[in-house]
């Protein structure tokens, strides 16, 4: 294995990353001053200077998402170079994979929305933070301490990271399911997906996030 050659890729990945963060950093800030513009001057008096804005705010999306793709497509292509075979891993079925993602997505439900309902938010950026707030609340410390959600606790299916050791609390969140309550990369992480019918039977999350699912014992879950 050429070391150099995975050190570069490092390299070039954080760089993309950075890149695609400082250009949605831009876009967001952008997006803020025209909300504060709009709300305390006068359009037509400043027509161009929010033209320019818009201009810019588009650039720094379109920045954003190209970066962001590469950075991703740099994260698959090291994961797919450094391990590249599952002959002594007891990898989870695509079967059980579903039926424990299922699980979690109706439990999911049930507790959001009630309260989606009763506190009545319509569609709104606080759909996203109660989302999230609910999936951490039903899984966050069985993700900790043992990298199940609930469904995959019921199944008898553990993530784990390429040496299977239970993965990096921040790394799982951060990377394999935060993406799913932002709109833009939720499209993406559905599509994703697609990627379990590979040999490795990991999903675009996984190899982000630098895990897979295995099966565990019924006497260790």
């Amino acid at each position: 294995m050429n070391f150099e050659i995975i050190k570069k890729s490092d390299e070039q990945m954080r760089t993309s990353t950075k890149i695609s963060l400082i250009a949605y950093g831009i876009y967001l800030l952008l997006t803020i001053i025209q909300l504060l513009e709009l709300r305390f001057v006068d359009f037509e008096t400043f027509r161009p200077f929010f033209k320019i804005i818009y201009h810019v705010q588009g650039i720094a999306l379109f920045a954003f998402i190209i970066f962001m793709v590469i950075s991703i497509f740099q994260k698959i292509k090291k994961e797919v170079s450094v391990h590249t075979t599952t002959e002594t891993i007891n990898l989870a079925t695509r079967g059980k994979r579903f039926v424990g993602s299922t699980v979690d997505g109706l439990l999911f439900i049930l507790l959001f929305l009630p309260i989606y309902l009763i506190l009545d938010l319509g569609l709104s950026v606080t759909i996203i933070s109660l989302g999230l707030f609910i999936f951490l609340f039903l899984n966050a410390y069985l993700l900790y301490k043992q990298g199940q959600t609930l469904g995959k606790k019921i199944v008898g299916t553990r993530i784990v990271d390429m040496n299977g050791n239970i993965p990096n609390f921040g790394n799982l969140i951060f990377f394999r399911y935060l993406s799913l309550f932002v709109p833009l990369f939720g499209i993406v992480f559905f599509i994703g997906l697609l990627f379990i019918f590979g040999e490795q039977r990991r999903c675009l999350h996984d190899y982000l996030a630098g895990t897979q699912v295995i099966n565990i014992s019924s006497s260790s879950k």
